[in-house]
């Protein structure tokens, strides 16, 4: 039950994510590592939770296709938000202050970040999805089982 090969792809995941220079790979990475993750966790969910399942094994394919459908969601939306709500560059100037170099030059630290206007509604419906099958399976016994402390902290 442990899916050695969703445990890889929650590691493949997360290197996309260290490595993301854009959102689309901050996505892809995202949605593999705790796509994978949850759907460890809806395995776990669906076994304790309806009794017919406990005579059928949920295998590691039928998991992979929860993460592709999962895949397949963000890049429609995404690509829908592109269209939509696409981001865009904003600036935020700080307040100036003297060079500690040379008192004749003024550093004014300027943080540019990208944003969009409805990027919380976008992301606060991945994060409820995951919390809700974190606390479904939060009293499963089995320790090798109970991954919903984990999606918790991360």
């Amino acid at each position: 039950m442990s899916s050695p090969y969703l445990n890889n792809m929650i590691i493949i995941g997360c290197i996309l994510t260290y490595t993301s220079g854009r959102a689309w790979v901050l996505m892809s990475g995202f949605t593999l590592a705790f796509g994978s993750m949850f759907s460890k966790t809806w395995r776990v969910h669906a076994i304790f939770t309806n009794i017919k399942l406990n005579k059928k094994l949920i295998k590691d394919y039928k998991l992979f296709m929860v993460v592709a459908v999962l895949v397949f969601i963000d890049v429609a939306t995404l690509t829908t938000w592109q269209i939509v709500d696409p981001f865009y560059r904003d600036t935020h100037n700080g307040t100036a202050e003297p060079s500690p170099q040379n008192e004749d030059i003024w550093v004014i630290p300027e943080m540019e970040y990208c944003q969009s206007k409805r990027m919380t509604i976008f992301l606060g419906s991945i994060y409820a999805f995951g919390i809700f099958l974190a606390w479904e399976t939060r009293h499963v016994s089995i320790p090798a089982l109970n991954d919903s402390k984990y999606i918790g902290m991360s």
